[in-house]
């Protein structure tokens, strides 16, 4: 079982005549990789599942309202960012580990 992920945004509320709040926007979601498909199972693309939410202001956590989270489980467009998000986190942790190992041979080698 994977992890859950986190990725924090910001949410910016406009008030009439009383300006504009920002809060954060803290969604917790798991990954699912693409899969290319192999000869008994279909392919499919990465995909997000938002599994928290959580709204801050300032240190205060406020509660969630439900057309907010039916907006966050349901957007295409921040759903793809967490599609984004997890994917560069992974490359950047193949690179990182990549390094380590070439660091640990070059170790050895001395």
């Amino acid at each position: 079982m994977a992890k859950t992920r986190f990725f924090k945004t910001g949410l910016c509320l406009s008030i009439n005549d009383g300006g504009e709040r920002e809060l954060s926007l803290i969604v917790g979601y798991d990954f699912t990789p693409a899969f290319k498909g192999s000869y008994d199972e279909p392919g499919h693309g990465a995909d997000a599942e938002v599994v928290s939410i959580k709204l801050w202001h300032g240190q205060s956590e406020l509660p969630v309202p439900d057309w907010l989270t039916n907006f966050v489980e349901t957007d295409t467009d921040l759903l793809d960012s967490l599609v984004a998000d997890a994917v560069e986190a992974d490359q950047a942790a193949r690179e990182d580990a990549a390094e380590r190992r070439a660091e640990d041979r070059r170790m050895e080698a001395l």
